[in-house]
């Protein structure tokens, strides 16, 4: 006869080191995307002597974004049109649709 006291005693520990073993496994692959990958980058064009800077602009009847991207853009962004999409990835927009005395982030650079 099989002894099921000692059966049923090891049923725990078995099944604690395999869920600790699928958590170590996950654990390494987790740090190896972390810091193996390399990391990616974006340049903004020559920005030698320019510091980037985030302004908040407040928004004043009549204004639009393209406006307001006109009057802050500068070389270092690729476009305009690149230009009010950062702008309206910064602040959470899904349309162009802005509003009198409501406050706006605006990526720029600035002349050192």
């Amino acid at each position: 006869m099989y002894n099921t006291n000692k059966i049923k005693s090891q049923v725990p520990y078995f099944f604690f080191g395999k869920l600790t073993c699928i958590l170590v496994i996950m654990a390494a692959i987790f740090l190896m995307v972390l810091f193996i990958l390399p990391e990616k980058t974006a340049s903004a064009g020559n920005t030698t002597g320019c510091t980037y800077t985030i302004t908040s602009v407040k928004i004043e009847e009549g204004d639009s974004l393209w406006s307001i991207a006109k009057e802050h853009y500068t070389d270092e962004f690729s476009s305009l049109t690149n230009y009010i999409a950062e702008i309206k990835r910064m602040n959470g927009l899904s349309s162009d649709m802005l509003y009198a005395d409501s406050y706006i982030l605006v990526p720029q650079y600035i002349l050192n």
